[in-house]
């Protein structure tokens, strides 16, 4: 089968010779695992749609291993967050607890417009406060998947 949905990639990798494997938070469909065949290759039509903070118009198909990704194009690319290294370092915290925080194929259509709020906000907010964005996150993402402000402990289990 052939799935059509927006979403923003949680964590990637290397993936054989010239594969990569993708983990995106979909607006459909939650956490999924997804294979992009010859995405590593110059020539490759997916490599540039295929990065961190940006949402993606994706197109994925029922795999064997792994769904595969047949096709992607950016919706929204946050720009400004990529200019800046502290902007970048916290994204990539948030990402990270996300990945943690949200099993395979949950899907919960908050948290998925908490990402692109959060991503809106490291994008576009002038004077950020990295201490109390990190605490108002975390704060805000233990609600939405029911761990209150006990993230951290509920991260640890």
């Amino acid at each position: 089968m052939v799935y059509k949905t927006k979403g923003v990639i949680l964590k990637k990798q290397d993936y054989k010779e010239a594969d990569g494997l993708y983990v995106f938070y979909t607006k459909d469909f939650g956490k999924v695992s997804l294979v992009a065949r010859g995405a590593k290759k110059i020539a490759s039509k997916l490599a540039g749609h295929l990065d961190y903070f940006q949402e993606v118009n994706l197109t994925f198909a029922t795999g064997k291993a792994f769904d595969q990704i047949s096709g992607a194009v950016v919706n929204k690319n946050f720009n400004s967050l990529k200019l800046d290294y502290d902007r970048i370092n916290l994204g990539f915290e948030f990402l990270g607890l996300l990945d943690q925080a949200v099993r395979e194929h949950d899907r919960d259509e908050k948290i998925y417009e908490f990402i692109i709020n959060v991503f809106n906000y490291l994008d576009t907010q002038k004077d950020l406060n990295f201490n109390f964005t990190r605490k108002a996150f975390m704060k805000k993402l233990g609600i939405l998947i029911g761990a209150g402000d006990k993230l951290k402990e509920f991260l640890e289990k």
